[in-house]
Order: C-alpha cells, then sequence, then structure tokens
C-alpha cells in the first residue's frame, strides 16, 4: 500500500512507513492538512516511491517484516540524501540505537507513544532542515565562459567624458580549508584508547589529547579541531553536555562517542541533542576507527564549505535536560569558537 493524502500544491511531502494501518491512518489524519502525506506499510514500498516521489522528510517504524527501520533508512540515505531520516518506534533496541547513528544518520529516534507535540515539532523542524542542502559547487573561474565586449562607439567632437563610477567593493575570496590542516582532539583518560587510536591514525592526522571537559574546550579554543572523539568514561554526563553545546554552538565540529557499554537513554539523547556523527563500541578495530575518522573529517569540511546544511543538524529544544552547571560557565567561551570557521565559510 502506498497512499497520497493532501493537496498538490503543498510544499513539503512527508513519507511514513509503518506495517500497521491504524498508525498509518493516524498519521495521515495528523499532518495532511499542512503536508503531502505519503503512506508506505513496508520498507520495499517505501524505497519504490522514492523513485518516482521527492520526499522531503521519512518517519520509519523500527520493527517491521522483511525490512527493520534502519535498513529503510539506511538505503534513503544512499537514495535520496537531501530527506532527513526519523526513527519512531516502541522498542529501546540497543543494536538499533546503534545502527540509527552509524549507518542511517537519522536526524531524531522518538519513541512511542510519542506525544503528538513532540511529534509535530520533529517534523516541522525536519521539514525545515530538508531545505538546507548543499547548494550546487562553485564553477571554477577557468570554466567561466570569457563575457563578450560590446563594440566601442566613437565620441562625437563635442561630447564630455562621463564620470568614471567608483569600482563596487570585492568580496573577499573564499579560502578553502585543506583536509591535511584538521585536526582530531580526543576526551579521554582511557590508556588503552588512545593506543587503539595511534594504531588506528600512525601519524595521519594531528591529534590531541584532553583528559577533562576543561582541557578539551580549552584546546578547541586553541587548535583548528574539526572532529572530537569523547569517552563516555571520562564523565558521561559531562560528555553528553559538552556534546549538545557544541553542536547547538558549532555546528562544524563533528563529534564521534566512544563508550565500554550501550546504554539506550544515553544514546537517544546523543542522537535528539548532541546530532553525533558515530558511536564506537569499546575496544574498537582500529581500522574501522580509521575510517570513521576520515569520514568525520570529510563531514567537517563540509559543514564548514557549506553553512546552509547546519539546519540539518540542529538539535533538539530543551537544553535544560542536557545542561550542567559546568558546562553553563563554560558556554561564552563554546559559543566563541564558531568564529574560527567564518573564513573558511561560502557566502549563500
Amino acid at each position: 500500500m502506498t497512499v497520497a493524502a493532501g493537496a498538490t500544491q503543498k510544499s513539503a511531502n512527508l513519507l511514513f512507513v509503518d506495517d500497521e494501518p491504524r498508525v498509518l491512518n493516524s498519521m495521515r489524519a495528523m499532518f495532511r492538512r499542512d503536508y503531502n502525506v505519503f503512506l508506505a506499510d513496508s520498507g520495499e514500498r517505501a524505497l519504490a516511491l522514492l523513485d518516482t516521489q521527492a520526499i522531503d522528510v521519512i518517519v520509519s517504524d523500527q520493527r517491521m517484516p522483511s525490512m527493520t527501520g534502519v535498513e529503510v533508512l539506511r538505503e534513503v540515505k544512499q537514495r535520496a540524501p537531501r530527506a532527513m531520516r526519523i526513527l519512531l518506534t516502541g522498542y529501546a533496541d540497543l543494536q538499533a540505537i546503534e545502527a540509527s547513528i552509524n549507518e542511517g544518520e537519522v536526524f531524531r529516534y522518538l519513541m512511542k507513544p510519542c506525544p503528538m507535540e513532540q511529534l509535530r515539532e520533529t517534523v516541522a523542524l525536519a521539514v525545515e532542515a530538508a531545505g538546507g542542502h548543499a547548494p550546487a559547487p562553485a564553477r571554477s573561474p577557468a570554466a567561466e565562459p570569457t563575457p563578450m565586449r560590446a563594440p566601442r562607439k566613437p565620441l562625437a567632437a563635442a561630447s564630455v567624458a562621463a564620470p568614471r563610477a567608483a569600482p563596487k567593493p570585492r568580496p573577499a575570496p573564499h579560502r578553502a580549508l585543506r583536509e591535511d590542516r584538521v585536526e582530531v582532539l580526543v576526551l579521554s583518560n582511557d590508556q588503552d584508547l588512545t593506543s587503539q587510536l595511534e594504531r588506528a591514525l600512525h601519524g595521519a592526522r594531528t591529534w590531541h589529547k584532553a583528559d577533562s571537559v576543561e582541557s578539551a574546550v580549552a584546546l578547541l579554543e586553541s587548535r583548528p579541531i574539526g572532529v572530537l572523539l569523547t569517552d563516555a568514561a571520562v564523565d558521561e554526563r559531562a560528555v553528553r553536555d559538552l556534546t549538545a553545546s557544541l553542536k547547538r554552538h558549532v555546528p562544524q565540529l563533528v563529534t564521534i562517542v566512544a563508550s565500554d557499554r550501550s546504554d539506550a537513554q544515553t544514546l537517544i539523547e546523543l542522537i535528539n541533542y548532541g546530532q553525533i556523527f558515530r558511536f564506537l563500541l569499546k575496544p574498537f578495530h582500529p581500522g574501522q576507527c580509521r575510517l570513521w575518522v576520515d569520514s568525520a573529517v570529510r563531514k567537517h569540511l563540509e559543514l564548514v564549505a557549506n553553512p546552509a546544511t547546519h539546519s540539518r543538524h540542529v538539535v533538539a529544544s530543551g537544553e535544560e535536560h542536557v545542561g550542567g552547571g559546568m558546562m553553563h560557565a563554560l558556554l561564552a567561551r563554546v559559543r566563541q569558537i564558531r568564529r574560527r570557521f567564518a573564513p573558511f565559510e561560502q557566502a549563500g
């Protein structure tokens, strides 16, 4: 079953995927007045619909026959990367939560029963964020066509040359941030993790180690850090505070969280309030860590060059849920870090 409901002139297309007709009917009733609503009762039908419709936001259930929600969203990420992805499920499945971060890169992870207002607000944020796709790459000067000059008209003998207009100021040239200049910060006091990271990077990237949130902020202020790898074992509450505040105020920074255990509520908060890029379960394979750090660096460069994409990583409102006294004291310093990337950002 694939159904469209709503007036065609509405600008945003929502796709809800669930194997329960009751849930699909509820979503249609809730959203059809404001959006074009499409319904699919399986992952396969949802993916087939992507071939014919430009979907802005997809909300998928996790536990479905044949394809899970994470599998659906992983495919959506490849086929329609502009679509914002939301996982809505009634089960705190740790494996699914980890996969929703590492494979689906979901915008939000919502638990059933989800309050109606929370769902409405989340969908509205996702619709707005869907418009923040990366702009088309700028054409290089060599590729620009040479403008044709109009033939110069001869001046009459009595004519007077018009005063020359003042030249328009040229915008400052855009500076590209080089990948080899991006540094990595590791917030951890775990020697085993440090050793694993040394094997993973073996001199390929410049990285720094901090053993507290305060020393991490000091390094973020002084070094060109683009990727932050935080160890939840340092202080789980403080790591969540730092992750949330940095993503809120420095969206260009890409965060990877490592932990020796998985806690469902912690991971859900890290998705919704921190928009973390990857989750590493310790002990991790150095090769996998290297791949994810390299991928995080590329993501950082993309976010720096294209500020329009920042809305795709906006965190949930309600900083009080993850805020603490220490982060309130450091917040003013965190906000200043964003200025460092201004020279590298493309206008528009």
